[in-house]
């Protein structure tokens, strides 16, 4: 499960807002377990299709649990803010960590994204565990 707070401002469209969220949620799942640019010797792109470039869908991204803040700001007439970011920024902190937590691995051992099984898989082997 996730969860996520956030303070939009003044809400217009609330489908709108639980959207952009959700779909910051896919983003941040996609960036931290999925989207890897592969290159040969010779600096060329390998994976340049969808078909080989990993991207999270719809079946790999939980229904976010959401709870939204409204306060207002003077920075525009509205009182509105940004949406998606609770939904994108946090993701590969949180997931890593509970990848590490997952394994066994000391705090800070994952300091890259992607992580992907075969990344994980030589942390395990490699005696990285605490």
């Amino acid at each position: 499960r996730y969860a996520m707070v956030h303070d939009a401002g003044t809400i217009v469209n609330p489908l709108i807002v639980a959207g952009q969220q959700q779909g910051g949620l896919a983003h941040g799942i996609g960036n931290t377990l999925y989207e890897r640019v592969h290159y040969d010797e010779n600096g060329i792109v390998l994976n340049t299709s969808l078909a080989d470039y990993l991207l999270p869908t719809a079946a790999n991204v939980p229904a976010a649990i959401q709870h939204h803040i409204t306060t207002p700001t003077d920075r525009n007439p509205y009182g509105i803010r940004g949406a998606a970011e609770s939904g994108t920024i946090p993701v590969s902190a949180v997931l890593v960590q509970a990848v590490e937590n997952a394994i066994g691995l000391r705090p800070g051992t994952l300091r890259a994204v992607p992580i992907d099984p075969s990344t994980i898989l030589e942390h395990i082997e490699g005696g990285n565990r605490s």
